[in-house]
Formats: C-alpha cells, structure tokens, sequence
C-alpha cells in the first residue's frame, strides 16, 4: 500500500504498541513506544492510548490512557509524527507517529504493592495544553504532568 498523508487535527485517536515500529517515509522507523527514566525497569505498558480532544495545525491537545500499576503515574510524554513534506507539516504521514514517555512513581505506593494488578481499569492523565515543539524531521508535541 502507499504511503498516505493525513491531516494531524483529524485524528481521532493514537494507539501505541510495545516493540512495534512506526511507518517511515523521509526519515527513519522509530519505536511506537519509548520509555525514559529508572522507572521504566520497574514496569512499561503493553499499549497506550492517546486521544485528540481538539485543536488545530500541529497544535493538538491529546489525553492519554494506560494500563498501569497504582504505584506509577506518566511524567513528561512526548508525541511525534513525521511530517509529510518537511518538520513541521500540518500532514502526517499514516502510521509515522511515536510516544516517548516517562514513568513516575506515586510516593508510598510502590513499595505497598509491587504487583500489577491486571484487572485495574485505564488510567486518565490530564495537565495543561500541549505545546509544539521541533525534533529533526517530526512533529513533536510534548506535554508536562505534575
């Protein structure tokens, strides 16, 4: 199939993978999911959803969802996608977008309960607008949780 651009704003929703790649066009692949920081060894989700809750341009502002344990919360979270013609581009290319992300750890959680608990449902991160920002040839729009 060819490669096919996509207007940023409408997307609807961005789902992640453990150890899958993204598409690639004038760049190259990059891992759909990237974790940064000592928490990462503790524990990385399988997937992560991200949700596009408005914007314009290259402006969007996503809400992102994951499975995770009581004792971790996201920290920073950055989502890149290759513009189509250049850095910058309002136009995706399908299947090009990455999130790179830290995990923190909820103070006096972690060490009451280290164990997963698979039946916990998504957890919903909010914090201030996204704001745009340039990485090599992609699209990055980066977000700060405190």
């Amino acid at each position: 199939m060819a490669p096919e651009p996509v207007l940023l704003e409408t997307i609807k929703s961005l789902t992640f993978y453990k150890d899958e790649m993204t598409a690639a066009r004038r760049t190259s692949p990059i891992p759909q999911l990237t974790c940064i920081g000592k928490a990462c060894a503790l524990y990385q989700p399988d997937a992560v959803q991200c949700v596009n809750t408005g914007g314009t341009g290259v402006d969007i502002n996503w809400k992102c969802e994951a499975d995770l344990p009581a004792a971790l919360r996201f920290g920073r979270i950055s989502v890149g996608c290759e513009g189509w013609s250049r850095s910058g581009d309002p136009y995706v290319l399908k299947g090009s977008c990455g999130l790179e992300y830290r995990l923190i750890q909820v103070p006096n959680q972690f060490n009451a309960n280290t164990d997963h608990d698979n039946s916990s449902s998504w957890t919903s991160f909010k914090g201030p607008p996204l704001s745009l920002a340039s990485l090599t040839d992609r699209v990055l729009i980066e977000r700060a949780f405190q």
